[in-house]
């Protein structure tokens, strides 16, 4: 994945749902954050229905780097000011289906993708 966004230039990168699969394993958690940490853009995880956030999920017990965001099951948004006056790449990679390239344009509301 990490090639693959790197290659493509993307500007940003949506992992949608299942990103872990079993019980809570640090190092592998490790080797995640590692991952997404090197992407150097921002990266969105909406966690799935076998990796929902809970107390003792990955996404509350790890430090998670500066440039991930992680939603929580409220409504939230995430601002990404430097995205807004341009068209987009965005890497969205769910476990369903094969990674896919978009391009994204900034929505008639101010500051919202």
């Amino acid at each position: 994945m990490l090639q693959i966004c790197r290659e493509e230039a993307c500007d940003m990168v949506l992992l949608a749902g299942d990103l872990f699969d079993g019980a809570y394993n640090p190092e592998t958690c490790r080797v995640v954050c590692d991952a997404l940490r090197k992407m150097k853009v921002p990266v969105l995880i909406a966690p799935g229905n076998h990796d929902f956030v809970a107390p003792d999920s990955p996404y509350e017990k790890e430090v998670w780097p500066e440039n991930v965001h992680i939603f929580s099951p409220e409504l939230s948004y995430v601002d990404l000011p430097e995205l807004l006056s341009k068209r987009c790449k965005v890497c969205l990679c769910a476990t369903a289906s094969p990674m896919r390239m978009l391009t994204v344009t900034s929505a008639k509301e101010p500051n919202r993708l």
